[in-house]
């Protein structure tokens, strides 16, 4: 019963850091800046009105 559970813990561990490795690519697309339009308005608001946003 104990060596079964060590072969379960280590395919599990397995599994796991292989997705880990495995998920992380190095293509992403660029992030661009707001523009000064969109940096104006977030500056006028208030934190209601942003974190009402998110909902």
């Amino acid at each position: 019963m104990n060596k079964m559970i060590q072969w379960v813990l280590a395919a599990i561990l397995t599994l796991c850091g292989a997705t880990m490795l495995t998920s992380c690519t190095n293509d992403d697309d660029p992030v661009t800046p707001p523009t000064d339009e969109v940096e104006a308005q977030l500056q006028k608001m208030t934190l209601r009105e942003k974190v009402g946003q998110l909902f």
